[in-house]
């Protein structure tokens, strides 16, 4: 049975396989030294491999709310959500007013972003409800980066 082993260096990536018939190396997407009928195994071990390894690392990234949330709520939420101005009651500038919510419920339930609002109205196709209501949508990245730091538990260092 071949063994597989994967390397990681910068954005380089290179899969090898040591057999009887010599070696197999995968350099970024060229193929070197790869007989014909093994081409399917090596690419199917680099993939999984690598989506492993990519899977592991993203999994294992802990959302900063300084660095990542807080920059979404002040550049798209703070206008109609902050400070001089909260519609629908609901203040995003301050823990312990976000987390009480608005006028139409949670907004943020930590831990849980099928219960509070602002994910459903982030990603409403509703124009009527859709947030911002002004400017552009948020991205498909704020959106997933506020759906994981809800996921793992909304913290929020004061």
């Amino acid at each position: 049975m071949p063994s597989y082993r994967l390397t990681r260096v910068s954005e380089m990536v290179e899969v090898t396989t040591q057999e009887r018939q010599g070696e197999m190396t995968l350099h970024a997407g060229i193929l070197t030294n790869l007989q014909p009928r093994k081409l399917a195994s090596v690419i199917a071990c680099a993939v999984a491999l690598w989506g492993g390894v990519t899977g592991a690392i993203q999994a294992a990234d802990v959302i900063d709310f300084k660095k990542q949330i807080r920059p979404i709520f002040k550049e798209r939420c703070y206008d109609c959500h902050g400070p001089k101005k909260q519609e629908s009651g609901l203040r995003l500038d301050k823990r312990q007013e976000a987390m009480a919510g608005g006028n139409t419920g949670l907004a943020i339930v930590p831990g849980d972003t099928a219960s509070g609002l602002l994910l459903k109205y982030v990603q409403s196709e509703d124009a009527e409800l859709v947030m911002p209501a002004k400017g552009d949508r948020l991205t498909r990245k704020q959106i997933e980066l506020l759906k994981k730091w809800i996921e793992e538990g909304a913290k929020w260092p004061e």
